[in-house]
């Protein structure tokens, strides 16, 4: 499992990329007694090639109050994935095995890198089979050398599937996601002092709406159906307080 990271920083530039892959192979990849692989053919094993990549760039403006970040991902998808009991092979299931091929390919993120509110966090779970472009921006309208400051950011996400067969459309495009976010950070001396670092009493409160787009719809013979889909929203916000070495922090969210 190969795992290269690089990072450039130039005054109050910053570029990051991560690239990993998963390669390999395995004799046996059944999990039921008896069995060779996910076809039950003693002969045949199953190769491994996934591959993922991540991009972060920001560049910080008036006296680091105002942050432009541009955030690039993609995971590799598998054509071959196949479920028999659901259209959507994005999201690995006991039943999913490859089909004409010997090799399984989606990369899936770690689920704490998270990019969005709403698709890749709670739909998909973690970025898996997909790529996204996410510009973004951040200001902070009040900010003091104590550490007290109040701002706010937004985001837009497009998110598309590395290949439209494992989507529930068969098709690449997924979603357009927007999302913001309001917050407050209280002065508590030496404890957040610098200015980014959280200390005393933080807030947020966050709000993202999700757009979904042919991919992640029905397809064609399967409208006639069901109901179209529809945005989808969600607000969540924060409460903590930090105090010597230790964190406490209350979360409360609405989704619809």
């Amino acid at each position: 499992m190969p795992d290269l990271w690089f990072q450039l920083r130039y005054k109050k530039f910053r570029f990051e990329v991560e690239g990993a892959a998963v390669l390999g192979s395995m004799d046996n990849a059944s999990t039921a007694p008896n069995e060779r692989d996910f076809a039950g053919a003693f002969s045949r094993g199953i190769k491994l090639a996934e591959y993922g990549l991540a991009t972060q760039i920001e560049q910080r403006l008036v006296e680091d109050r105002l942050r432009l970040g541009f955030d690039f991902g993609v995971a590799s998808g598998d054509s071959a994935a196949f479920n028999p009991n659901s259209t959507n092979n994005l999201i690995p299931e006991a039943g999913q095995r490859p089909i004409n091929s010997d090799t399984i390919s989606t990369f899936r993120f770690h689920p704490t890198y998270r990019v969005d509110l709403i698709l890749h966090r709670y739909l998909l779970g973690r970025v898996q089979g997909t790529y996204y472009f996410k510009p973004s921006v951040e200001y902070d309208f009040m900010r003091k050398p104590s550490g007290q400051r109040l701002g706010g950011g937004a985001g837009v996400v497009w998110s598309r599937a590395s290949e439209f067969v494992q989507t529930p459309g068969h098709a690449r495009d997924l979603g357009i996601e927007i999302d913001g976010k309001l917050y407050f950070q209280a002065k508590d001396g030496a404890l957040n002092d610098k200015p980014g670092v959280m200390g005393g009493f933080y807030a947020m409160l966050e709000y993202g709406v999700l757009f979904p787009l042919a991919g992640m719809g029905y397809q064609s013979v399967e409208k006639a159906h069901h109901s179209d889909i529809s945005a989808a929203q969600i607000m969540r916000l924060y409460l903590g307080v930090l105090f010597e070495a230790s964190r406490f922090f209350i979360a409360l969210g609405f989704a619809e």
